[in-house]
């Protein structure tokens, strides 16, 4: 059935672009991320941007905070990532479910470029994002491949289930 070549040929291209982008760097700030760093180590970025916000409102209650919260956010683009291999799997058969995981997985995706600072280091450093990098359009790009691929697989599928 052509559905299932379509999930497949929409697969293979997301993840061509994915292992692709793996190879490129992402984003610059003082330096240029590799992206393979980024999409394996990500996880960690984001238990350090939720301990500098406890950390701060912390801080605010106890009256010792300057009132200037550390700018947390970027990091939680990651969270694209576990979305985006989910809807792999999703991409097979169930074809809305794929729909609202790459949805949801390019909105994580396109929300990196709405912030100005990420946590660049482990020891908690915040620098500004000068640049993104080819690495991080095609990490974008596979997201919005499994969003193109999953809308066109609902559509012909509702269109052959109505012919039947």
């Amino acid at each position: 059935m052509h559905l299932k070549r379509i999930s497949y040929t929409t697969i293979i291209i997301s993840l061509f672009l994915l292992i692709y982008a793996l190879t490129q760097e992402c984003f610059c700030t003082n330096s240029c991320g590799s992206s393979a760093i980024v999409f394996f180590m990500g996880w960690a970025g984001i238990l350090m941007d939720l301990g500098a916000f406890f950390s701060d409102i912390s801080d605010l209650i106890q009256g010792k905070g300057s009132g200037q919260m550390t700018p947390i956010g970027a990091c939680f683009s990651w969270l694209a990532n576990p979305l985006l291999l989910l809807t792999y799997f999703a991409l097979i058969s169930e074809y809305k479910t794929a729909f609202y995981l790459s949805l949801v997985s390019t909105i994580f995706a396109l929300s990196f470029l709405f912030f100005d600072k990420i946590l660049d280091n482990e020891a908690g450093h915040y620098n500004e994002i000068k640049s993104y990098q080819l690495g991080y359009w095609l990490w974008l790009g596979s997201s919005v491949v499994n969003l193109l691929g999953s809308t066109i697989l609902i559509k012909l599928n509702k269109a052959t289930s109505t012919v039947s």
